[in-house]
């Protein structure tokens, strides 16, 4: 394959990434779905609802770091490598949500306060987009 030897290193982080995200997605929801039939709560839709935002966050995290592989004959060009998931910024604050949102949905069986854990991610998301990039201007304009 061809391409910059920066894209083909972030191509190769980001497939090890989406592979282990995968595995322990599938790991986490198996153990989950047990504790929640052992905790005798019978009705698969709620476990399926609460599954939501796990599974909105994980496909988007899938989408951004697809890459964009162009086939021209023989060859074969790495045209875009996809979003770094080892990156900063929103990338992380997704994956911060995601592991809330995996919090949630197992703690919702104790507590039904379990839902407050979400203003954790409100609360990345400020430092993200407003802490630091106002920190950021305010050490630039000294």
């Amino acid at each position: 394959m061809r391409g910059s030897k920066a894209q083909i290193r972030i191509f190769e982080e980001n497939k090890i990434t989406r592979r282990l995200l995968l595995r322990s997605i599938i790991l986490y929801n198996v153990c989950t779905l047990v504790v929640y039939m052992v905790n005798k709560e019978r009705s698969i839709l709620v476990y399926l609802v609460r599954s939501i935002p796990e599974a909105l966050a994980a496909y988007y995290l899938y989408r951004v770091s697809t890459p964009t592989i162009v086939s021209d004959g023989k060859a074969t060009t790495l045209a875009n490598p996809g979003i770094p998931l080892s990156g900063k910024g929103h990338i992380s604050v997704v994956f911060d949500f995601l592991f809330i949102s995996m919090l949630v949905k197992l703690l919702l069986l104790y507590s039904s306060r379990s839902w407050l854990l979400y203003l954790f991610f409100v609360a990345s998301c400020c430092y993200e987009f407003l802490y630091k990039p106002f920190a950021v201007l305010k050490t630039n304009t000294k």
